[in-house]
């Protein structure tokens, strides 16, 4: 077996915490360029630099957007007070603390927040961390509807009204709504996520000329609890109040 060649003293890492602020723009510059590559083209890696990367197994290498997070702070202005407050932590199934940042702004971080909503496993804990003037960090959570789509918000609002925002005429097979001057076709994905904003489940209420869809709580408030009784009784639902 051929004789496995030696790493530099350097490439592993030992017990160092903090990296030196000593690099200039030609050194800063390749750093970046590394970074870059190694986001790229760091699993298909045939030589050992996935063992630096994991210091030897000992950690998970980091993926695409922590090495996207880890340029922006090597980028990021040493001068910048207000992005230094603004950081994201996420707990990696619910058991590795990740911390990423810093953001310029709470606009900046919550874009982030969203971006690893949609890329990684909704189960991993996503966390404010604001750092007072003291050096004091402050962490707090997210809130479900900041990662939920504007569409979503809006149509709920007015769902919840008892508005038929959803709706289709009485002879046709599709549901549709308005997306600004565009009539746009309802997705399995959309009502989805309608569902999961409300907590329980959509239902079509029929109307003389038209069909639409609510939330069960909401379209049980359209009726009088009489007219609930007779059309349970003749058929067109099976839902009791």
């Amino acid at each position: 077996m051929p004789a496995r060649p030696l790493d530099p003293p350097a490439s592993i890492l030992r017990n160092h915490t903090k990296m030196k602020q000593s690099l200039n723009q030609r050194e800063l510059a390749t750093v970046l360029a590394a970074l870059r590559y190694w986001q790229r083209e760091g699993l298909n890696s045939s030589g050992h630099e996935q063992e630096i990367a994991t210091n030897e197994g000992e950690f998970p290498s980091l993926n695409a957007m922590e090495i996207d997070a880890l340029c922006e702070r090597i980028n990021a202005p040493e001068t910048d007070d207000a992005a230094s407050k603004c950081w994201l932590l996420y707990i990696r199934g619910d058991v590795e603390p990740v911390v990423m940042g810093p953001y310029q702004n709470d606009n900046e971080r919550l874009h982030a927040a969203k971006q690893y909503r949609q890329n990684e496993s909704e189960d991993d804990g996503l966390y404010r961390v604001d750092v007072e003037q003291d050096g004091t960090p402050e962490i707090s959570p997210f809130v479900d509807e900041e990662f939920e789509d504007g569409l979503v918000v809006e149509l709920a609002a007015m769902m919840s009204r008892g508005e038929s925002a959803i709706s289709r005429i009485r002879t046709s097979k599709y549901f549709t709504y308005r997306f600004g001057s565009d009539e746009v076709l309802l997705d399995e994905d959309l009502l989805d996520q309608l569902e999961n904003h409300f907590g329980e489940d959509c239902v079509i209420v029929e109307a003389l000329t038209q069909s639409y869809i609510l939330p069960m709580n909401s379209a049980s408030k359209t009726f009088c609890e009489s007219a609930w009784k007779a059309a349970v009784r003749s058929g067109p639902t099976n839902l009791n109040r």
